[in-house]
């Protein structure tokens, strides 16, 4: 599907929703959940993805946590062998 879209002229953008649960989670385990979705996604096909994270709280912790889901979500679609996949983030409160 995602094809057919970019045949026309369409950008699609993934994302995923699973480390949003509306709780306090550990910024590791949110990560996680986040950097495994988007490669289901790279795999399927998706070349625009963007991962979130929900603040926690802690400021310094949660920039640190967001800069790092988007270094690690990029090298783990590499290292799966996915090409000229752009990954961007959002912050949610």
């Amino acid at each position: 599907l995602t094809a057919i879209y970019e045949e026309a002229g369409v950008k699609i953008n993934r994302e995923p929703y699973g480390p949003l649960t509306g709780t306090l989670v550990p910024p590791s385990m949110s990560n996680a959940v986040a950097i495994i979705e988007a490669l289901l996604a790279a795999k399927q096909g998706v070349k625009s993805i963007t991962v979130g994270y929900g603040q926690c709280g802690n400021q310094t912790q949660d920039i640190a946590a967001i800069v790092a889901l988007r270094e690690q979500t990029e090298e783990y679609i590499k290292k799966q062998g996915e090409k000229n996949c752009v990954v961007s983030t959002v912050f949610h409160q």
